[in-house]
């Protein structure tokens, strides 16, 4: 038999053996396991991404989610303190209020709750509790104007002038361009001349 008989007699015993291994190697990928997704985000990374969000100013979008962050980390100060700005910018003083003093108890060391819970407060005229506030934060160091500019309103409402002209030239040097702070202190400057507590200059 010539070697060209010889292969074409072969042919039929070679194909089956290709298509058998076709079959196993289809079976073969079918059998693989789907890609994986990835992982949800950690808590620590939704709280940064939230920060984000309300630096944008979108504190309608982060509320509900700030909200159930701090039950996934309720030792947080951060997620606490973006919930009670964020509450308050919306007009939800209650939860703002206890987002904040949270936020205060878990971090004493930080004026920014106590500045915010005295803003708050001075804007819902308890003066008392914004005093309190306020005073803490500016022990802890405060840099916000805002700070020594209700500070010295609340002291003129007082009628003690010196702690208000003091205050006032605090919040001008936090921020040079603060106008309601030089506005209040040229009134305050000459009210107290008026009484006889001077001490500023106009």
């Amino acid at each position: 038999m010539s070697p060209l008989s010889t292969l074409f007699q072969s042919r039929p015993r070679i194909l089956p053996a290709v298509l058998l291994l076709l079959l196993l190697l289809a079976g073969c990928q079918k059998q693989l396991p789907p890609p994986s997704s990835p992982p949800p985000p950690s808590p620590a990374e939704r709280l940064q991404s939230l920060k984000q969000t309300v630096a944008a100013g979108n504190c309608a979008e982060a509320v509900p989610a700030l909200a159930a962050l701090v039950g996934q980390m309720p030792d947080s100060a951060e997620a606490f303190l973006l919930l009670g700005l964020c509450s308050a910018r919306q007009g939800q003083p209650e939860r703002a209020e206890t987002a904040l003093s949270r936020a205060a108890s878990l971090d004493p060391g930080n004026p920014r709750p106590q500045e915010a819970l005295g803003i708050l407060r001075y804007g819902q005229q308890n003066f008392p509790a914004a005093k309190d506030a306020l005073t803490r934060a500016a022990a802890l160091g405060s840099a916000n104007p805002q700070t020594y500019y209700y500070l010295g309103n609340l002291a003129m409402q007082a009628g003690n002038c010196p702690p208000a002209l003091e205050n006032y030239r605090k919040a001008m040097a936090k921020d040079p361009t603060y106008g309601d702070a030089f506005k209040e202190y040229r009134a305050a400057v000459a009210a107290c001349a008026k009484v006889g507590q001077g001490g500023g200059k106009p």
